[in-house]
């Protein structure tokens, strides 16, 4: 009888350390998603396109707008944001973040905004390789990094 409790609590205990971790609903503060994955890496040196749109000016000084991409691959646009979340910003403040550092690296074009599709694919990516959880608080979702996360931007800006 003794070892069957022990079971349940170790399998109860197993549970609680390999999925998604949910607090009280009454708490400020639930965490959404975690995984706990092995990290690799090399995994981010998968190549990655971000579709964008975009305002520029055409050849005669008229603003135009347009469509394009930017290309490199998910350990370059992990240097580029993971400074930032350091900050647990919400969803929408990393979402503006990205946009300003591919602008940045795209000078040419103002105004630049990451497709949604490719932000979300970004975001689960992120999480699937054990880099950023993702909590909701105050009704925000916000990022934040993961040990291999703060381990990894270290690492990319020594």
């Amino acid at each position: 009888m003794c070892i069957s409790v022990l079971q349940a609590e170790n399998a109860h205990l197993g549970e609680q350390l390999k999925g998604v971790a949910l607090r009280d609903a009454s708490a400020d503060e639930t965490t959404i998603a975690t995984f706990s994955a092995d990290f690799s890496e090399s995994k981010l040196d998968a190549s990655l396109q971000l579709r964008i749109s975009f305002v520029g000016e055409d050849a005669y000084g008229t603003p135009s707008t347009g469509r394009s991409a930017w290309s490199g691959t998910y350990a370059s646009i992990f240097a580029l944001i993971g400074a930032k979340l350091f900050e647990e910003p919400s969803e929408s403040d990393v979402q503006q973040h990205l946009n300003k550092v591919v602008q940045e690296a795209m000078p040419a074009y103002e105004h630049v905004g990451v497709n949604e599709t490719d932000f979300q694919s970004l975001k689960m990516k992120l999480l699937t390789l054990g880099l950023i959880n993702l909590t909701k608080s105050n009704n925000r979702l916000c990022w934040s990094l993961t040990t291999n996360g703060r381990a990894l931007i270290a690492k990319l800006h020594m």
